[in-house]
């Protein structure tokens, strides 16, 4: 039982690194929506969706669902600053 514990905690830490990815590739995404770089914005929100989406996967097969990473990878963040944005930009321009 022992190497499987240790086996869940190596995998852990590895999806804490993809975690990780997904929060510099948000800062980069926060980036490019400031500067209004529609290209840059897609590529990186897909990105950040593809991250997310892995992880969650990954952590439910191998059974990680009540961890901390499990309820902070669940959140959408990149959707929600994207339309905090555009309501901002709304209100600018009215």
């Amino acid at each position: 039982m022992a190497s499987t514990h240790i086996r869940t905690e190596k995998l852990l830490k590895e999806l804490e690194v993809l975690f990780q990815n997904r929060l510099d590739n948000f800062e980069d995404l926060k980036y490019f929506a400031l500067r209004e770089n529609k290209d840059q914005v897609k590529f990186f929100s897909g990105t950040g969706r593809g991250l997310r989406r892995s992880i969650h996967r990954l952590l439910i097969a191998f059974d990680l669902t009540g961890t901390d990473l499990y309820k902070k990878n669940d959140e959408f963040f990149e959707l929600d600053y994207l339309a905090e944005r555009e309501a901002e930009l709304e209100q600018l321009n009215e």
